[in-house]
């Protein structure tokens, strides 16, 4: 599958099982409207990356911060996946979502404070 259909099962789910920490449907909708292409954004809190795939397909870069490793892991494949089922015979889209989100793991206060972070556009 790709970014799309990927994005599109995790919102299926969502809606099956009555919750899912994810900013689809309308959520999603007005966090497009008030975005765009390359911007830069800071989302703490990643869960399994569904919001900084959609932001990524958007054309955003985003750095986010997820506290628990098992989180930041499957937000990790689940950006993967979506990157490699994405690429064309060049590889250049799957390549740039991937390179389009960076999955930082610890506290959000530990990395904010570290400097170690670029000056961002949206912070969610």
């Amino acid at each position: 599958p790709d970014a799309v259909q990927i994005l599109a099962s995790i919102e299926d789910f969502s809606k099956e099982n009555r919750w899912l920490k994810v900013a689809g449907g309308e959520k999603g909708q007005i966090l497009e409207s008030i975005i765009s292409p390359g911007d830069r954004v800071l989302e703490v809190g990643s869960y399994i990356g569904f919001t900084a795939l959609r932001l990524a397909q958007h054309g955003c870069e985003v750095v986010t911060i997820e506290a628990d490793p098992l989180n930041a892991a499957v937000a990790q494949e689940i950006v993967e996946m979506a990157s490699l089922a994405t690429m064309d015979g060049t590889g250049t889209r799957g390549s740039q979502i991937s390179s389009r989100v960076k999955i930082c793991v610890g506290r959000a206060s530990d990395w904010l404070s570290s400097g170690l972070l670029d000056p961002v556009d949206v912070i969610l």
